[in-house]
């Protein structure tokens, strides 16, 4: 219902190797680039990817994504512009998360976190990870701050 094909199909050691190659790629943190890890449900990966190939159009985007159809999921590096990053960041954030279930700024300059939850949406439990984290770390020396909404 998308239009969207299958443009390469790899099997045996070529997957493999793809494979591996994918995920080594996508583990390295770049600098000036923030990397978002997207949810979807499966059912609207379609209009997701028909949504990053008109952002990738745009030249000034510096998008790059991979999508996984069966795992819901896709992977975005975009280059962060070096002016006013926080804000910029912030925007990405929210536009992302207008056509995804979720995101997580997964990798992004330390500049542009500041202020910043990182962790999307945010889990519905939240209150009761904030309890947990009383009861646990009474201090709150351990990651102060590091977890969705700053716990």
């Amino acid at each position: 219902s998308h239009d969207l094909s299958v443009t390469e199909e790899r099997v045996g050691n070529d997957s493999r190797d793809w494979w591996q190659e994918t995920i080594d790629h996508w583990a390295e943190e770049r600098p000036n680039t923030a990397q978002f890890l997207l949810t979807v449900r499966p059912r609207n990966v379609g209009s997701l990817v028909k949504y990053l190939e008109h952002v990738a159009q745009d030249d000034a985007a510096n998008l790059e994504a991979n999508c996984s159809v069966g795992l819901g999921m896709a992977r975005l590096n975009v280059a962060v512009p070096p002016a006013d990053q926080a804000r910029w960041l912030g925007v990405q954030l929210r536009e992302w998360l207008g056509h995804a279930d979720d995101v997580v700024v997964q990798f992004a300059p330390a500049e542009a976190k500041q202020g910043l939850d990182v962790w999307g949406r945010g889990a519905s439990g939240l209150a009761v990870m904030r309890d947990l984290k009383r009861e646990l770390d009474p201090s709150g020396a351990l990651n102060r701050g590091r977890f969705m909404g700053f716990i």
